[in-house]
């Protein structure tokens, strides 16, 4: 699906194309694509686990007392 939906986006990029080819491919890709839903946003947990891991990223690993 993901190789369908990728070529069909490909082809959008072609120079010339109909008004009516470019519904068509857009048509499709939207069927591939299914419904796209809003994103949920995250619990506070799931927010201070983000930063963690970017600070971490970012910064390194912080050394704890020991190591």
């Amino acid at each position: 699906m993901v190789d369908d939906a990728t070529k069909l986006g490909d082809l959008l990029k072609l120079p010339d194309l109909e008004e009516e080819t470019k519904q068509l491919i857009n048509a499709k890709l939207r069927e591939l694509i299914g419904e796209v839903k809003p994103p949920v946003p995250l619990t506070p947990a799931q927010q201070q686990e983000v930063q963690s891991l970017m600070s971490e990223y970012l910064y390194g690993s912080i050394k704890k007392e020991g190591e």
